[in-house]
């Protein structure tokens, strides 16, 4: 895991750079799907979280959840509080980012018509730095949802006094 998210990095890195001395672009092939294994079979239920209602109302309900967490953690100390919003936050930006990875996956792809054909070109022009980009926003997203998940059961299941020294 850790060397395919070092590769992905580099992949992105390399893209960016626009390494002038070779011929092709750096990156990965454009029909490369074994990295992003199960998003072939999920996108048809993430692509509603990348719709603009959807995404704005994941940064209303983040920032709010966050706003919140600090309130409970710097004004009143009530931790179970601050880590279950804390959770929720980490529940957002991983919802953001698979919403992210299923529309790159299918614009790139044309699967649907959900983007402009003119960022349909520009995807299947630049597919390796996309494909690289849709791999880190689609584990990124998993991994943030599953601490987002982790942080609520800590807030559910551990007691209030564990938590005090912890946040």
């Amino acid at each position: 895991m850790t060397i395919s998210w070092c590769g992905a990095v580099l992949a992105i890195v390399l893209a960016v750079a626009g390494m002038q001395f070779l011929e092709t672009p750096i990156g990965l092939a454009p029909d490369a799907d074994w990295m992003l294994s199960p998003l072939p079979w999920a996108w048809q239920h993430l692509l509603p979280l990348a719709a603009d209602k959807v995404v704005g109302r994941l940064f209303l309900v983040g920032g709010v959840s966050v706003a919140t967490a600090l309130l409970f953690i710097k004004g009143i100390r009530w931790p179970k509080a601050a880590a279950m919003f804390l959770g929720l936050t980490a529940c957002m930006v991983g919802a953001y980012f698979l919403g992210d990875a299923s529309y790159q996956y299918v614009a790139a792809r044309s699967i649907a018509s959900v983007a402009s054909s003119d960022l349909a070109q520009e995807l299947r022009a630049n597919s390796g730095r996309y494909n690289a980009w849709t791999f880190v926003c689609w584990w990124g997203g998993l991994a943030a949802l599953a601490l987002g998940v982790l942080m609520m059961a800590v807030a559910l299941l551990v007691p209030g006094k564990a938590l005090e020294d912890r946040l």
